[in-house]
């Protein structure tokens, strides 16, 4: 709760968190010494310390060494291992958890290290995981405190089982990337955000040398550029794409709705886009989710002709979509002309230019639509 203003009641508050937090961090070193003895119900091919010890603000020695004794007793045997923090940035792990658990697990199926330091030993340890088919690194934590040298990730493979790759906030370049991309052939789910030195040839080397790719998260790639998300229609079966806050991708879409048939979730938040782009995004007839937040550079004539042909969409966000007198309501009738299959379910137009007589148009032909009108001048609350 708030703080009540009394200095007395308040640290006896902050006097029970901290003795609830010690029964907990008490209990889970307990556990893991039972899992060092010896699991009762048999062998662990589990386990997950996420965000139980990895997100304290101080380890203490008796936890380091309590942790790399129980991976270490069960490593063999382990298929998952999970010391992610789940975005703490008060996370002060050991390296030296993570280079235990990466010698003593050869077996790993799925590794999730996000907020977790890793050297580049480390690195190469894992780029011996042949049945690897998971791999989660960096986060904004660990890019603050201990952050992965991105020349170390060329050690990562070659992996051919691994499916799924998530390096966000790790720096990597495009050099880097393409040899990643050269050796682990199946990935079919990747993510770079925060990637500022990600350029084109990066994505080049994704798309030529990973056909299976499914899903890719590109968000602040600032310099993919228009000719990074022209060759994004060479990923025949993409189905997710984030292109938030990507510089370039005017004149690309065209390209993506040529080549990605499969497209069902784009998102281009805070994109620059143009009336042809806007058109070819209209062409997307498998989009389900859509996500127009703060997009810019377009028409009114544009943004409605490609809603109109969105029938499939259950998600749709025109968030800050702001146009003169009530010509975004033009679009939300073109929605609700949609056949009598359609069935939009979450629509956002918070901070825009609606007006309550077009949200009454969706409310009624979807009366269980959640529809998001917070900042809107022209909805009456």
């Amino acid at each position: 709760r708030e703080s009540s203003g009394n200095d007395e009641e308040d640290f006896g508050l902050f006097e029970w968190h901290a003795r609830r937090r010690e029964l907990h961090r008490a209990k889970v070193l307990e556990v893991l010494a039972q899992v060092e003895r010896g699991w009762p119900e048999g062998p662990l091919q589990s386990l997950s310390l996420s965000p139980t010890l990895i997100s304290l603000e101080e380890w203490r020695p008796e936890d380091t060494s309590t942790v790399k004794a129980a991976i270490r007793a069960v490593g063999q045997g382990l298929h998952h291992l999970d010391l992610s923090s789940q975005g703490s940035v008060n996370s002060s792990m050991p390296a030296s958890v993570t280079a235990a658990a990466i010698e003593s697990c050869p077996h790993l199926h799925t590794l999730n290290l996000e907020e977790a330091p890793c050297s580049a030993e480390a690195m190469a340890g894992i780029g011996a995981m042949k049945d690897l088919e998971e791999l989660k690194l960096g986060g904004i934590a660990v890019m603050l405190k201990d952050p992965i040298d991105p020349t170390s990730l060329a050690n990562v493979g070659p992996l051919p089982r691994l499916r799924v790759l998530h390096l966000c906030h790790t720096e990597v370049d495009s050099k880097v990337v393409a040899t990643v991309a050269n050796r682990c052939p199946a990935l079919a789910d990747v993510d770079l955000s925060s990637s500022p030195k990600l350029t084109h040839e990066g994505v080049e080397a994704l798309a030529q040398h990973c056909p299976a790719l499914r899903r890719l998260g590109l968000l602040n790639c600032e310099a993919v550029g228009p000719e990074g998300v022209r060759a994004l229609g060479q990923c025949k079966r993409l189905e997710y794409l984030c292109l938030q806050r990507v510089r370039g991708t005017a004149s690309g879409m065209r390209s993506v709705a040529e080549g990605c048939s499969h497209l069902a979730e784009l998102d281009v938040c805070a994109c620059f886009l143009l009336d042809d782009d806007v058109q070819a995004i209209g062409d997307m007839t498998s989009l389900t989710n859509l996500d127009l937040n703060a997009a810019h550079g377009f028409g009114i004539a544009a943004l409605q002709s490609a809603v109109s042909h969105l029938s499939k969409l259950r998600v749709l966000s025109l968030n800050s979509q702001r146009f003169p007198e009530t010509q975004l309501d033009d679009v939300l009738r073109a929605i609700v002309e949609w056949s009598a299959e359609a069935k939009l379910e979450v629509i956002d137009l918070n901070n825009s230019s609606i007006t309550s007589a077009a949200v009454d148009l969706v409310r009624t032909r979807w009366p269980a639509c959640e529809v998001s009108t917070i900042h809107c001048r022209g909805v009456q609350s």
